[in-house]
């Protein structure tokens, strides 16, 4: 009986030593391109006027930049770097859209859109979707009134190629919907109009209905199906810091975004987290595996 019990140990910490090993390896192949996502970047390109010899020429886009409030006065918190943006931008005509302002938009040109438009839960996914829209309409920047401009648009709006949409990477991955610009009657938005359509539903939390149905994870997967990204340039998140600053006022969060926020930037302890728990799962199932075949072992040896 003695020589069974230890046969059946020893059989036990052979197998649980290799399952062991193999959960070690799956983990590891796991992480490696989970790491490289998180570490993700949408831009395949970068400034290519900062490249020495490329001739540069503005961008053919409208100069004018389309903001958005509830009202057609500007929050009194955001006027000072509103002003300064305009200032830094003498050529450009700043349009302020209200919600008075954008329903009359749908009814003149977009009304089949106007029943979709009410029945978002949530104002965000409105606005979220009217900037689409009214940039589709009209062209030029589309800039949120919590962007303050550190440079010229001229500035950015330049190009030694033919490209004549321009759209800003976020961290880990994706794309921002707070400050973009393409031409008038652009095949990016009107793929992401369209979208709009098929994508409306509910994805289990405020925050993710918003992101998913309208927002910027939304906007990210109708850039990932487009298939001229040639005419795209994609701004880094550092070119960002160093072209505008974002006050990030956030105001439709609630705690479910707060939450995704959070997760965000401390990922590298979700990934630990996880690891430590599924290592204690495996570990926990595998002793009680050799526990049940000691017992089962043990009654057939009397």
């Amino acid at each position: 009986m003695a020589l069974c019990t230890r046969l059946c140990n020893t059989r036990c910490r052979y197998w649980c030593l290799r399952l062991f090993v193999c959960m070690w390896v799956c983990l590891a192949l796991t992480m490696i391109p989970l790491l490289k996502l998180l570490n993700f970047d949408t831009t395949d390109n970068s400034n290519e006027c900062t490249k020495p010899g490329n001739r540069c020429h503005p961008m053919d886009l409208p100069k004018q930049v389309h903001q958005m409030w509830k009202t057609d006065i500007v929050p009194k918190k955001w006027k000072r770097h509103n002003n300064h943006c305009k200032k830094i931008n003498p050529t450009y005509k700043f349009i302020l859209w209200s919600d008075g302002d954008i329903e009359q938009l749908f009814k003149d040109y977009y009304p089949w859109f106007l029943p979709m438009y009410y029945s978002y839960p949530y104002n965000i996914s409105r606005t979220d979707a009217a900037r689409y829209f009214i940039i589709y309409h009209y062209g030029g920047v589309y800039l949120d009134l919590d962007i303050e401009c550190k440079v010229p648009f001229g500035d950015i709006l330049t190009t030694s190629t033919n490209k004549n949409i321009v759209l800003g990477s976020t961290a880990p991955f994706g794309i921002t919907n707070s400050v973009f610009a393409t031409q008038q009657k652009s095949e990016l938005l009107n793929r992401t109009i369209q979208g709009l359509v098929e994508d409306k539903g509910w994805y289990g939390t405020p925050y993710m209905t918003v992101m998913m149905s309208t927002g910027c994870l939304f906007f990210y997967k109708r850039y990932i199906e487009f298939p001229l990204k040639d005419s795209v340039y994609m701004m880094t998140v550092e070119q960002q810091k160093h072209f505008f600053i974002h006050r990030h006022a956030s105001t439709w969060h609630s705690w479910d975004g707060l939450l995704v926020r959070w997760m965000d930037r401390h990922y590298y302890i979700i990934i630990v987290g996880v690891t430590i728990a599924l290592i204690v799962a495996v570990f926990l199932i595998l002793r009680r595996i050799c526990r049940k075949a000691h017992i089962t072992l043990s009654h057939k040896s009397i």
